[in-house]
């Protein structure tokens, strides 16, 4: 199989005994690249229609998914951009990419956090820990209850990460983490049923989730609108 086909089998966002009563009826073009394995999906009526992974390079990978999939010439009402934590190029290019097409398209961009997708699909654990490498000697630390943001992404010393294992009822990472024993990389398509189910996050700027202030620039913070 060509590594930039999508999917072809549709599936909903939603298992049938836990669908909320009623849905945003909007098509959603939703890009995930904070962790090794990019992947994206197209979401109409609570169904991902199309998407998968889409390894290598972040943006030409979800741009070459996205040409060779049955939604090329289609055009989304809203795009969903994973902003991490994670990887900061990565992000970085899928956002770029997010708002290429937005420019194209005439629709918003909306940044969601990466850490969702992950607590979405444990959102049964009372307190979940979501940990992704910060590099420079931090760990990411996002924390969870039943699959609702507690506290947002942080920044915390590698040294205390077993005072954040024993804080939670789960802990996972992003992504292979020494120290932390489980390990989930966020999928377009669980990102996307965060997002259907608890909707926007106020404030969060359509940048990397980076927290290394000198090195984040304050500028470009808004979300790309129609």
């Amino acid at each position: 199989m060509c590594p930039h086909c999508a999917r072809s089998t549709a599936f909903p966002v939603f298992p049938a005994d836990r669908a909320p009563a009623t849905l945003p009826a909007v098509s959603l073009l939703v890009l995930e690249s904070s962790s090794p394995e990019a992947s994206w999906a197209w979401v109409e009526n609570g169904t991902v229609a199309f998407g998968g992974p889409a390894p290598g390079r972040a943006s030409s990978a979800l741009a070459a998914a996205i040409a060779a999939s049955p939604v090329a010439g289609r055009r989304a009402e809203r795009i969903l951009a994973g902003v991490g934590p994670g990887s900061f190029s990565g992000i970085r290019s899928a956002i770029a990419l997010a708002q290429g097409m937005a420019r194209a398209w005439k629709c918003p961009v909306e940044p969601v956090r990466s850490s969702h997708a992950v607590a979405h699909e444990l959102r049964d654990a009372p307190i979940l820990g979501v940990f992704a490498d910060a590099k420079r000697g931090h760990y990411f630390f996002t924390e969870y209850a039943l699959g609702r943001m507690a506290h947002p992404s942080k920044l915390i010393p590698r040294d205390s990460l077993k005072d954040y294992l024993s804080h939670c009822t789960r802990a996972v990472a992003c992504g292979p983490l020494d120290g932390v024993p489980e390990s989930m990389l966020p999928q377009a398509s669980s990102l996307a049923a965060a997002w259907l189910l608890h909707g926007a996050e106020p404030a969060l700027p359509l940048e990397p989730v980076y927290l290394h202030e000198q090195v984040v620039p304050g500028a470009n913070r808004q979300t790309i609108g129609a």
